[in-house]
């Protein structure tokens, strides 16, 4: 814990001067103390809007947590099995232990592929890990200088695990924890493997390294935040992890764990509490009335910032409102809520025709996208929305909000559409990014194929009705940056650009190719019409969060477009409803 505390207030107060929103590194960094790291962060995984772990100051404590709850049941396991009264059967212990080990390897296995998040972060997927190193532990010892072929294996079979594709991250992990426990029960003391391991430097490594771990990543997230992380500033990383851990080794984990201070439970026990106590409520000071106080950048100019204000309302004179919340669905707590549609209706009410549009949160961002037509063209607008949603019904959902998307196109969206007349329009409205490779969906190619089944379906229902349907290809996917607009804007500590590292336009295309090819294929059938913005936020060759029009296109780094890219957004709207002869 006193290693831990100085490595959280000290990357607390240096995460707030250079990260322009440090809400989710100082919760992580609260929960990590209390010991619960890995279970803020498997809950803020599951978080539509949460923040790019690789900016996070804090996100390698998920271990220990892990470890810190690990050390709270296996104690009593020990106990139950060596102490109390079945101490007298010698190997029920080992027999448990190990079945609690191999139950939860089987988990890690099954549980990969559809529950990643929840195995990586959560004990019972890796208490084999942890338990394998206890039954070594309670194994008999090799004698000296005795060593196995299998160490020698081993060793090699982990060196490759090092070099082995995340792809490959389950049976990785395995061989790896394998491979080490095998080292270190049949490496043999005085082995050739022992000796290489004893040597000075090694030995050294090994000393500072629980420090090590602590300090390495918070140097890495704030170089992201600053210099960069490059060529020539690597030596000067590595130089400040290794500094930074030996004074912590030295000057706190040794006074605490070898020191007088620490010969007496009672008040080491009394002084980890009340220094965490004390250091949660500071750093939770940080992260409510004083956030933004000690940002030493400037802020992108935008009106609205943060996936939080999607939910404003928004009113134009002598044409009503749109009430913002009253029109989303933000959770599943959400989806038992009916949805008025005269709360998410702007237009006269003498308007002729009727335009529906309906998405995931990207579409909230485009109510202002839609003045013109309202305004000038007599179209009365339907918006609707729902956090993570599904680009068609059929589209399976991966995401948190899995009830709310099912309401919305199970419950919302047929009633909407039973009370369109010929000459209305249908908008969908997503940013599509769940049908493209290295999305959340694990098959994208099925997605975009029953996304075009559906599309088909409604596109001929609706030509029979009278119906126009329009679908809105995917804009740049300015989410795979992890940039906030803050970070995108130009900052005097971040000489080298910070954590935005931004992509070719040819980038852009080539993720969204598959679904912009089915669109152009059902556009060329007269099913619907596709609308491309593309080359409003992306006009250069590489897309960035500004243009020489617009100096902040996206609110957020969810790809959110800003209040300032709508009257772009507004124009081209207009100039692609005259194409399909929407509007005159």
């Amino acid at each position: 814990m006193p290693a831990l505390l100085l490595c959280v207030a000290v990357g607390s107060v240096a995460t707030v001067l250079v990260n322009p929103d440090p809400s989710q590194s100082l919760k992580t960094a609260i929960a990590s103390v209390a010991g619960i790291g890995n279970l803020y962060l498997f809950h803020a995984a599951s978080d539509y809007f949460s923040s790019s772990t690789k900016l996070n100051s804090f996100t390698h404590t998920w271990s220990l947590g892990i470890e810190e709850q690990f050390y709270v049941f296996y104690p009593v396991l020990f106990w139950m099995f060596t102490a109390s009264k079945f101490r007298q059967h010698r190997y029920w212990f080992e027999a448990v232990l190990g079945g609690a080990c191999l139950a939860s390897l089987i988990c890690f296995i099954v549980f990969q592929a559809q529950h990643s998040v929840a195995v990586f972060y959560l004990l019972p997927f890796r208490f084999w890990e942890l338990g394998l190193g206890c039954l070594i532990a309670r194994a008999r010892q090799p004698r000296i200088g005795s060593t196995r072929p299998v160490a020698p294996v081993a060793a090699g079979l982990l060196g490759i695990c090092l070099l082995l594709p995340e792809r490959f991250i389950m049976p990785a992990t395995i061989l790896a924890v394998m491979s080490t426990g095998c080292i270190i029960h049949w490496g043999g003391r005085l082995s050739l493997i022992d000796r290489a391991l004893s040597l000075p430097k090694m030995r050294f490594i090994g000393k500072i390294s629980y420090s090590l771990y602590l300090w390495h990543w918070p140097v890495l997230v704030l170089s992201r935040w600053t210099v960069g992380i490059q060529w020539w500033t690597v030596p000067f990383q590595i130089a400040a992890m290794i500094g930074l851990a030996t004074l912590s080794q030295r000057y706190i984990e040794t006074p605490w764990r070898k020191g007088s201070v620490g010969e007496r439970p009672g008040p080491v026990i009394w002084a980890g509490l009340v220094s965490s106590a004390a250091l949660i409520a500071a750093v939770a000071v940080l992260a409510v009335p004083l956030k933004d106080k000690f940002f030493m950048g400037q802020h992108a100019p935008l009106s609205q910032r943060g996936p939080q204000s999607l939910n404003q309302p928004y009113s134009m004179a002598g044409f009503g409102e749109w009430r913002g919340s009253a029109c989303i669905y933000q959770s599943d707590a959400d989806a038992a809520r009916p949805i008025d549609p005269a709360s998410c209706t702007l237009g006269a009410r003498s308007a002729q025709h009727r335009m529906l549009v309906i998405g995931n949160s990207y579409s909230a961002a485009f109510v202002r996208g839609f003045t013109s037509l309202v305004r000038d063209h007599g179209f009365a607008l339907t918006l609707v929305s729902s956090w993570g949603a599904s680009p068609t019904p059929s589209v399976p959902n991966y995401r948190p909000q899995a009830k709310a998307n099912a309401a919305l196109w199970h419950d919302v969206y047929p009633a909407l559409e039973k009370s369109l007349k010929t000459g209305d329009v249908v908008v969908l409205l997503s940013d599509l990014i769940d049908l493209m490779p290295g999305g959340i969906n694990p098959h994208p190619d099925q997605a975009v194929a029953l996304m075009k089944s559906d599309l088909e379906r409604m596109g001929d229902r609706f030509r029979r009705r009278g119906v126009k349907l329009v679908v809105v290809d995917s804009l740049p996917l300015v989410r795979d940056y992890n940039c906030a607009p803050d970070a995108a804007f130009k900052q005097w500590y971040a000489p080298s650009g910070g954590t935005c590292v931004f992509e070719h336009r040819k980038y852009h295309f080539a993720r969204r190719q598959a679904v912009s090819d089915m669109l152009r294929s059902l556009h060329s059938r007269g099913l619907l019409y596709r609308v491309d913005l593309f080359s409003v936020f992306c006009p250069d060759e590489i897309c960035s969060y500004s243009t020489r029009k617009v100096s902040a296109l996206y609110r957020d780094e969810y790809s959110h477009p800003s209040v300032e890219a709508m009257p772009a957004v507004d124009r081209a709207f207009v100039l692609n409803f005259q194409k399909a002869g929407l509007i005159r």
